[in-house]
């Protein structure tokens, strides 16, 4: 069974950090994707609160052996947690983010495709951006 929850102490986030090799800075919210059954853990996902603003630093799933939809379920994941925050804009750095996804799962021609179809829209200097109560979780990923 796959759960994904959020990391609370400070000593819990920095062996994430260690782990994925992230940065994690001062306001992040740090979430952990698991294996309960294996106990393993899977990938994690890095939001930083920045005011009315939040970021998406990283969504990493690291292993090569797990399919894309491990890193669709941590991104979901994380998109409704932000759904709640309401009037919140949510900005995340495609280049950044999709640097991490190392799958080819997604039948998306464009990686920004992925993100499109949860309400994000793109602008000129390559950040994509959606206020929180505009999140669309309906959306599939489609090519």
């Amino acid at each position: 069974m796959i759960r994904v929850y959020e990391l609370k102490t400070e000593e819990d986030k920095k062996k994430a950090k260690a782990k994925f090799s992230v940065l994690i800075l001062e306001f992040c919210r740090v979430f952990l994707m698991q294996d309960i059954d294996a106990n393993q853990d899977i990938g994690i996902g890095v939001l930083q609160l920045d005011g009315a603003e939040v970021y998406i630093k990283y969504i990493c799933v690291p292993d090569d052996d797990k399919p894309f939809e491990y890193f669709d379920l941590l991104a979901r994941s994380l998109l409704n947690v932000l759904r709640d925050m309401f009037g919140l804009r949510i900005l995340l750095d495609s280049s950044q983010v999709n640097a991490h996804c190392k799958k080819d799962g997604c039948p998306a021609k464009n990686k920004n495709d992925y993100w499109r179809q949860f309400g994000f829209k793109e602008y000129a200097d390559g950040v994509l951006s959606v206020i929180s109560h505009e999140i669309d979780l309906k959306g599939a990923c489609k090519g």
